[in-house]
């Protein structure tokens, strides 16, 4: 379960954080199940998802350093942003 604070991926609406964990005020929508009160971080909007259907719906939000490991970099995170500084310069001298 999050936490109210925590950023999670939702599609459709990218990262947002979770303002709150209950049932929305002024909401029509079932007073026995719990909600997370989502604010999509792109958009002036609030969405509510139920707590027990978030599984297929939201995953966590992971940090840069984890995202490197898992693309297997091995170079820490100055090293990788040169190399990219470095391929976008390339990239733009071929247009």
């Amino acid at each position: 379960m999050y936490n109210p604070g925590d950023y999670v991926v939702v599609p459709g609406y990218g990262v947002c954080r979770i303002d709150s964990v209950g049932h929305p005020s002024l909401s029509p929508a079932d007073v026995n199940v719990d909600y997370y009160t989502l604010s999509p971080l792109n958009e002036k909007c609030r969405i509510h998802i139920p707590c027990s259907a978030s599984d297929g719906r939201m995953r966590p939000v992971i940090m840069k350093d984890k995202a490197l490991a898992l693309l297997g970099y091995t170079i820490n995170a100055s090293e990788y942003e040169k190399k990219q500084t470095e391929a976008e310069t390339l990239s733009g001298c071929n247009q």
